[in-house]
């Protein structure tokens, strides 16, 4: 019986299984892919042509633009010059703007408003707005030369009319040659510090030295350094010096820095 079963073993056929091909997948191209490849250069194309045509087209900027002056603001911080300042550039109205008609306006404004500054005139040339921007320098000096006065901006400009009333401010017995770069930073510091200095003073320049009168005293002031060290100084020695000098005193503050303060009586009459 084993050996059957042996032979049976050996002789057995086995199952036969065919072996499985490989189908060979031939791909082919989509149309519509070629469709969209031709469409897509043949759009390429197109678009560099009109590309080409329309670079070569020249538009006509004044199509959406215009010189012509069709309204006018002011950025001026006074009512009443603002006013005045309208009338003049308003005769410019719906005049073609360019740069005479810019240096027309500006001219004619500064010399009836010598004390504004910063003077800007901008033109939109789309809404056709002239816009003018100024500064008001106000006055802080006074001065008559040959029967004229003139005025001492608080931007340091020697000017011919003032914004604000005489009465503030300081009088000055000078030439406008005087008024060196130094010497307007002094005025305006003596101006601003009026009421803590406590005296109702005039200034005068001679040789280039600058003198502080008053009915008690004569300062001749020296350098701005320590301004508000010779403020407080000069406050005390008049408190100090009438009571042991005939008033009105002469004060020499030119060797301050020295630690030197020369005090005399008044030998001179600079009030002229």
């Amino acid at each position: 019986m084993s050996d059957q079963i042996k032979m049976s073993r050996r002789y057995s056929l086995k199952r036969y299984t065919p072996k499985r091909r490989k189908l060979r997948v031939v791909k082919t191209i989509n149309p519509k892919i070629i469709l969209l490849f031709f469409s897509f250069i043949i759009f390429s194309f197109f678009s560099i042509y009109i590309s080409k045509k329309i670079s070569g087209i020249k538009i006509n900027t004044h199509f959406f633009s215009s010189n012509i002056i069709q309204s006018i603001s002011l950025s001026v911080d006074d009512e009443k010059i603002a006013g005045s300042i309208m009338n003049i550039i308003s005769g410019y109205k719906n005049s073609i703007f360019s740069d005479n008609i810019k240096k027309e306006i500006k001219s004619k404004i500064e010399n009836q408003f010598p004390y504004l500054s910063d003077t800007k005139l901008n033109f939109n040339i789309v809404t056709g707005n002239l816009k003018l921007e100024a500064k008001i320098n106000k006055s802080i000096g006074l001065l008559f030369e040959e029967g004229e006065k003139k005025y001492l901006t608080e931007d340091l400009k020697i000017v011919k009319s003032s914004y604000n009333d005489d009465s503030a401010l300081i009088e000055i017995s000078a030439r406008e040659s005087d008024i060196t770069d130094d010497n307007a930073r002094l005025i305006k510091q003596l101006y601003l510090n009026k009421d803590k200095i406590g005296l109702d003073f005039k200034l005068k320049i001679d040789k280039n030295n600058l003198y502080l009168i008053s009915n008690q005293a004569i300062v001749l002031w020296g350098s701005s350094d320590f301004f508000d060290e010779k403020i407080e100084k000069i406050k005390y020695i008049i408190r100090d010096a009438s009571s042991k000098i005939e008033p009105p005193l002469y004060i020499d503050m030119r060797f301050f820095a020295n630690g030197k303060i020369i005090v005399s009586h008044q030998k001179t009459n600079l009030i002229k």
